[in-house]
């Protein structure tokens, strides 16, 4: 929402729709975050869920269906498919950072007993050392990976391809 608003400044004060370098990173940055919440959410979260009946407390309940599966799929198709811009190989590993931030902070707060989880992977006394340390080190590679499959995906110009195949067949 930060992002979005930033671009709206950005827009009215400018009058550009296109993205300056600046704000594609943060773009880039946010749909990171959100594809990993998606991700995690249906691969981790979920799984543990149905054993407890809690899938629809996940996933549909208050605004779990905006925060868990609506706005990671937009904002996933938006930066991918109607977003232009480059991105560079070194914007990768700029995407994963408020993920180390958010993961430190946590569990932080954890280790000293502010808040529980909110995640079962965060909840560093219900898990030996090793857990946590490995639950980090997972999720900071998934962070990887899709920050480099949103980047790849994005630089397919994939509306960028189809209008021009719609106007070629228009002439």
């Amino acid at each position: 929402m930060i992002v979005s608003a930033t671009y709206s400044m950005y827009y009215f004060k400018t009058k550009s729709i296109e993205l300056p370098n600046w704000i594609r990173l943060l773009r880039y940055m946010t749909t990171n975050c959100l594809t990993l919440t998606f991700f995690i959410v249906m691969t981790v979260l979920v799984p543990m869920a149905i054993k407890d009946s809690l899938v629809d407390d996940l996933l549909i309940r208050g605004p779990q269906m905006f925060h868990h599966i609506l706005c990671p799929i937009i904002s996933f198709i938006s930066f991918c498919i109607f977003e232009e811009g480059e991105l560079t190989v070194k914007s990768i590993g700029l995407a994963i950072i408020p993920t180390i931030i958010y993961a430190i902070i946590l569990t932080f707060l954890n280790i000293i007993k502010v808040v529980i989880g909110p995640y079962p992977f965060l909840e560093v006394y219900e898990q030996p050392v090793y857990a946590s340390i490995l639950w980090f080190i997972g999720i900071i590679i998934i962070s990887s990976g899709l920050a480099w499959f949103i980047r790849y995906v994005s630089q397919l110009n994939i509306y960028e391809k189809y209008m021009k195949k719609e106007t070629e067949t228009l002439v």
